[in-house]
């Protein structure tokens, strides 16, 4: 039912955790070895999940994971990005995935620039100076 979005919403979430398990499963069968969840993120159609090598996975802390949404009015979720960012030992990762507006010609072209910017700018993806160690759950 298109008038319920908690509706959409849970099938959005289904999705998600199906195209989790076949991600996961598609690493072990590739690499031979187990992998867990680091963390995902989610801003309507845009998915990012985040993976390690299960024997890495205590060396990873400061999980933290930020939404950015740049559809109409520069607000709705239509359009953005996600991201995930963490420590692995001492090195920093960041991992975005955007959806941004499409089409060709040169104001389509400035119209990615501009909502690509708001990404990367203060009120865009944002991470908080200091972070804890989010828990979350992996299987």
């Amino acid at each position: 039912n298109a008038s319920n979005p908690y509706r959409a919403l849970d099938r959005a979430s289904a999705l998600c955790q199906q195209w989790e398990a076949r991600v996961r499963a598609a690493l072990e069968q590739a690499a031979g070895v187990p992998y867990k969840r680091v963390r995902a993120v989610q801003l309507v159609g845009v998915w990012l999940c985040v993976f390690v090598k299960r024997e890495l996975r205590d060396f990873v802390r400061h999980i933290d994971a930020a939404t950015c949404a740049v559809g109409v009015l520069g607000k709705v979720g239509n359009k953005g990005a996600v991201a995930v960012r963490f420590l692995l030992h001492d090195t920093s990762f960041c991992f975005v995935a955007a959806h941004l507006a499409a089409g060709d010609g040169a104001a389509k072209c400035e119209k990615r620039n501009q909502d690509w910017s708001a990404v990367c700018t203060h009120g865009g993806i944002a991470f908080p100076a200091t972070t804890t160690t989010t828990t979350t759950t992996t299987t």
